[in-house]
């Protein structure tokens, strides 16, 4: 039989085992602590490696999806070519509705001066341009002509009412071929530029089809086929060709006439 010392001690050593245990179990050991820090180090590695990786691979697709160099080019260019080509649109002065005498109150008229069987001085640039807008008036002037000296005397005697309508002198009657005979020399040359335009160097049937703008189609097709294509008008062009090239001094002073300037200085 066991005494009772030896029953105590067995039961005090009992009882500090048990509370080695206990504190074994709540603080863990050396050993047991650096397999938890080295599991831990090891996660953190594998999650930074994955997230390098999925950055890796958005760089990768924001890469593939970015535009190559020479989309930027043609892109570049493509901008490039239509500003330059916007930017390279030619100006130009649109047809003379002359408004400054088509405002005026009926029986309302500018005066002009003449100089040289020409107007000059005040209005008469709008002179210039009322006259150059009758013989262009399909209604006023016929362009189905030969030449000017073909046209009737009524058509003429129409184109005179319509510049007195506007215009006034005291020797407005005494230039009244002279005014005429500059509007011959306006309408020939309005002639000329819708030849040079609109039938040098194109065939036939398509000067036909492309007509002038405020031009009659019939009197259009007449001039073209009974004027423009036929050997006198070629023979009298390359003339006035060939005199052009030996004129010694060119009008260089600008648009203003010279009688204009004349004028001034007396």
């Amino acid at each position: 039989m066991c005494s009772f010392e030896e029953s105590e001690n067995e039961e005090r050593s009992f009882h500090q085992n048990a509370h080695y245990a206990s504190q074994s179990m709540s603080r863990p050991s050396k050993s047991t602590r650096l397999d938890s820090t080295v599991f831990a180090a090891q996660g953190l590695r594998t999650k930074n490696i994955n997230s390098l990786v999925h950055e890796k691979e958005n760089m990768q697709t924001n890469i593939l999806f970015s535009p190559s160099i020479d989309q930027v080019m043609q892109s570049t260019q493509t901008v490039e070519t239509s500003s330059c080509t916007a930017g390279k649109v030619k100006k130009v002065r649109g047809s003379n509705k002359c408004k400054e005498v088509a405002s005026l109150e009926v029986g309302e008229k500018l005066k002009v001066t003449f100089y040289n069987n020409r107007t000059v001085g005040k209005n008469s640039n709008l002179f210039s341009r009322h006259v150059g807008k009758i013989v262009r008036d399909r209604n006023i002037c016929p362009l189905g002509v030969s030449s000017w000296d073909r046209i009737k005397e009524e058509k003429l005697n129409h184109m005179w009412v319509v510049v007195t309508d506007k215009f006034e002198s005291d020797d407005m009657d005494i230039h009244r071929n002279h005014i005429l005979g500059w509007m011959k020399e306006l309408w020939n040359k309005w002639r000329g530029q819708l030849h040079a335009k609109y039938v040098k160097g194109k065939p036939i049937q398509e000067a036909l089809k492309n007509v002038p703008k405020g031009v009659d189609k019939k009197q259009w097709g007449w001039l073209v086929k009974e004027h423009f294509a036929t050997e006198s008008f070629q023979a009298r062009g390359n003339r006035n060709a060939a005199n052009r090239t030996k004129l010694k001094m060119l009008h260089r002073i600008g648009s203003k006439p010279i009688r204009e300037i004349i004028f001034q200085k007396v």
